[in-house]
């Protein structure tokens, strides 16, 4: 087109028909081949030529633009340069530097910057004008993202800056009032925040703002499972962001996330997650995101810096609420509580007061010895503590306690250390209560169990009535027979010598000696005391002594007694007259399931075996055994199964009674073939001893 126009206007000489000039056509080849759209234009705008670029540019076909002019193509607002006076010769050396919008063929505006350029050429007094075109869109476009992005960031700084210092109760209104602040710039359909409740393995839209005339989905997006979002929680804990442009061309790899999206009417989204402490607690999200702005690190940077200062809001509220409420229980327990800040009582709760007699201003800032009692010796049970608290930060026991009207009472105390960075905050944390209504009911229940096992021995004697009557009928008959043959010789005159005499009252002398023991064994046996005294002394004397009471009314009933005893077991610390108690109930336990178990024969064990510096005995049975059920329970009080295994209520409760007053261990178990097996072990006396 250059070369066209530049041939017929200034190409040719005076000599018609000669070819243009290598100059023009270099200048013409430049111009056509540019990347920079380039026009020419008569004084008063028609267009004369162009190059390809424009004709792309506007969209016209060359035919087209021959028949417009440069003022059809812009926006109304610089004709005047156009208007020059034909007698006026133009400044060639000056380029008039203007910006506009070109009208292309569609309609649309393109912003341009573009420079005029006189041109005349010798020997002609026509003017026209070179128009050197820049599309600038692309560098508006970026001065807008820029002017956006310094907006955005400044708009991000001061809502962070308003969380700053703010009342718990205000949190929840400023996120929605920043939601509000960032949608509407970000031109977002929704923006809202959502939280993630671990426990319960769900999430909810817990804040929310919507644009004019859109859905809120806030009452209908609660509790949800957080196995619908697995995909979209995974991407938020990997990356800062997750940005979805377009919901349609997701991938199908996820099909869940994309119908709950397309669902929810959501064609585009971002979402930044909320951190706590390296744990995801939830995220910010936009939908539908107009601004057509490419979301560069730093944007992404700000939007997470946001979702963070909303994370910390949130958790300071939800901190403080829990802090209310575990204020509020600590005032309802049942337990004094108190902190200790250098001596001094710094806190207590409703319960301290109650306990105490004193209100909150008159124990605050006392000393904690105020609480004690004067005539106890705290010194030993401060020191107590101390030790333990330095060891391992805890101590736990009994302290005497003292009302404000003067009166004492016995309290538990739970005290443990509070160790902070803060030398302010370091301290003493005590938990007690009262317990004298406790310490009554435990003097109450230690009597009711000594009154118990005195009735467990009664019980057990009248199980032993009928084999020490056996045994004193022995040495009776004895004594009856020397007796009645002494006065036989006296009466019918027979010869009896003094020696004779005296060697039968020798005989009947022992035979008293053997009721005497028996009636002594009894008697001990009946009234034991509380704290027994421990004496050396073996299973097998153990063993022996509660077969010699026992043993005759066990063959009564048809049962063997069978004994493996160790010759060489060493001496224990026991007590025989207690020890003696255990035995006879483990044998009459055994006779009585042997007795329901209606097999033969009927079998009784006696083992002892020494292992690792302990003394066992072993008492097994094949009777009925003991019910599965009752394995954990059978050394418990009135626990009894005399439906099927008569006399369990009370006796093994003693026996492991005594066994603990001892020292000792006993252990329960049913054996392979039947049969309950009971174990008894205390300490052998070694030479360390």
């Amino acid at each position: 087109m250059f070369l066209e126009y530049w041939t017929e206007q200034y190409g040719q000489d005076s000599m018609k028909g000669q070819e243009p000039s290598s100059l023009i056509r270099f200048l013409a080849d430049i111009i056509m081949n540019s990347a920079n759209p380039v026009a020419a234009c008569e004084a008063d705008g028609k267009l004369i030529a162009f190059n390809t670029t424009f004709e792309n540019l506007s969209g016209y076909a060359p035919a087209e633009l021959k028949q417009l002019n440069w003022l059809d193509l812009i926006v109304a607002g610089e004709s005047e340069i156009f208007n020059l006076d034909p007698d006026t010769e133009p400044d060639y050396n000056t380029r008039t530097q203007l910006e506009n919008q070109l009208i292309c063929r569609d309609g649309s505006h393109l912003p341009i910057s573009y420079y005029l350029q006189a041109m005349r050429f010798p020997g002609d007094k026509a003017i026209c004008y070179m128009v050197f075109i820049t599309d600038i869109s692309k560098q508006l476009r970026l001065q807008e993202s820029l002017r956006y992005k310094a907006a955005f960031e400044d708009m991000l700084g001061n809502i962070s800056n308003c969380f700053i210092n703010l009342d718990i109760d205000e949190i929840d209104h400023e996120i929605e009032r920043s939601l509000q602040c960032i949608g509407e710039f970000m031109k977002a359909d929704r923006a809202y925040v959502f939280t993630i409740r671990n426990r319960k393995k769900v999430m909810d839209n817990t804040h929310e703002w919507c644009a004019e005339g859109i859905e809120s989905y806030k009452n209908k997006l609660q509790n949800m499972p957080l196995t619908d979002f697995k995909w979209w929680i995974e991407q938020l804990q990997e990356s800062d962001h997750l940005y979805i442009p377009s919901v349609l061309s997701m991938s199908d790899d996820h099909p869940l996330e994309k119908r709950i999206l397309l669902e929810q009417d959501i064609q585009s989204l971002l979402a930044v997650p909320m951190s706590s402490q390296g744990r995801l607690i939830g995220f910010l999200g936009f939908d539908q995101v107009q601004h057509t702005i490419v979301w560069s690190r730093r944007d992404i940077a700000l939007l997470k810096m946001l979702a963070e200062t909303f994370a910390y809001a949130l958790e300071r509220k939800y901190s403080s609420r829990r802090l209310e409420m575990a204020i509020r229980i600590l005032d309802n327990i049942s337990e004094g509580m108190m902190r200790i800040t250098q001596g001094r009582i710094t806190w207590v709760n409703q319960a301290f007061t109650t306990i105490t007699g004193y209100s909150y201003d008159e124990i605050i800032n006392q000393e904690y010895r105020i609480l004690g009692t004067p005539e106890a010796d705290n010194t030993s049970i401060v020191a107590e503590v101390r030790k333990c608290l330095d060891f391992n930060n805890t101590w736990q026991g009994l302290v005497p306690g003292r009302h404000k009207d003067g009166h004492s009472f016995p309290a538990a105390a739970f005290v443990s250390e509070i160790k902070t960075d803060n030398p302010s905050y370091r301290g003493t944390f005590v938990i007690f209560a009262d317990i004298t209504e406790q310490d009554r009911l435990n003097q109450e229940r230690k009597r009711l169990k000594q009154q118990t096992a005195q009735l467990q021995r009664l019980n057990s004697l009248s199980a032993l009535s009928g084999g020490m009557v056996h045994e004193i009928a022995q040495p009776l008959n004895s004594i009856r027979v020397l007796v009645d043959g002494m006065l036989y010789c006296h009466h019918n005159e027979l010869p009896l010598s003094n020696s004779e005499i005296f060697t039968k009252l020798a005989d009947i002398s022992v035979e008293l000696s053997r009721i005497d023991e028996i009636i002594n064994h009894m008697r001990s046996f009946a009234h034991l005391s509380n704290k027994p005294e421990l004496e050396p002394c073996t299973w097998n004397e153990v063993v022996g002594r509660a077969l010699k009471l026992l043993g005759r009314q066990l063959a009564a009933h048809g049962i063997f007694v069978i004994t493996d005893l160790d010759p060489n077991i060493p001496k224990m610390r026991g007590n025989l007259n207690r020890l003696d108690e255990v035995m006879v109930n483990l044998l009459v336990n055994a006779m009585q399931s042997l007795d329901l178990s209606g097999r033969e024969p009927k079998n009784i064990n006696c083992r002892t075996f020494t292992a690792e510096s302990h003394c066992f005995l072993e008492v097994s049975d094949n009777g009925i055994g003991i019910d599965t059920e009752l394995l954990d329970l059978i050394f418990e009080p009135f626990v009894t199964t005399k439906s099927s295994y008569q006399g369990m209520g009370l006796g093994l409760s003693v026996v492991q009674s005594i066994m603990n007053a001892l020292g000792g261990q006993v252990r329960a178990l049913n054996g392979p073939q039947g049969g309950a097996i009971f174990h008894l072990e205390l300490s052998a006396i070694t030479d360390t001893i």
